[in-house]
């Protein structure tokens, strides 16, 4: 049952790769141990009502095994629901992404997210202006989950063939040179 309890915490973190180390230490033990006991204290109380006929510790066991796996089918089905409520999120994201880049591609303003709060100082109007020059923006969103990150990468992925005609091959090297000449 623990190990299913672990798995089912893979659908909070999709779509971030199948890490069991990393699961094992989002799993909230004390919550879980609460439950598995109240279970085994609920199977010692019906075996003990019920096992006047019959012997008590093979009666224990069998109540213990049943709800055992009726909690592990409902952690299953907790776990499954999450993948595909993440999942589905994620294709509309992917989507989202999409529909974004074609319409940046044709306003000829493609922009790339940036994280965490932005600090601005002397230098970042000449940066934004050789950014500019190259048809790039920058935009700043403090949180970021997984799959912000890979709708992200997917953005980066469309428009990248887009720049590379618009500002020919090596613009990147070309741009990060003019930022560092720019504002060492």
């Amino acid at each position: 049952m623990w190990s299913l309890i672990i798995c089912s915490y893979y659908a909070f973190s999709y779509p971030l790769p199948f890490d069991i180390a990393y699961l094992a230490k989002l799993v909230e033990w004390r919550p879980l141990l609460l439950l598995y006991l109240a279970l085994l204290l609920f199977a010692f109380t019906l075996a003990f009502v019920i096992s006047r006929r019959h012997s008590f510790i093979r009666v224990f066991f069998k109540i213990a095994s049943i709800l055992q796996v009726m909690a592990a089918l409902l952690f299953m089905a907790l776990g499954l629901t999450g993948i595909y409520k993440t999942h589905q999120k994620y294709k509309e994201m992917i989507w989202e992404t999409k529909k974004r880049a074609e319409n940046d591609i044709q306003k000829d303003a493609v922009t790339f997210v940036s994280y965490g709060l932005p600090v601005y100082d002397s230098t970042d109007l000449k940066k934004d202006s050789i950014r500019a020059r190259y048809g790039i923006s920058t935009s700043f969103y403090c949180v970021l989950g997984p799959i912000e990150e890979k709708a992200d990468a997917y953005y980066e992925q469309l428009t990248a063939d887009y720049l590379n005609k618009r500002n020919g091959r090596g613009w990147k090297k070309r741009m990060q040179k003019e930022l560092d000449a720019c504002c060492p």
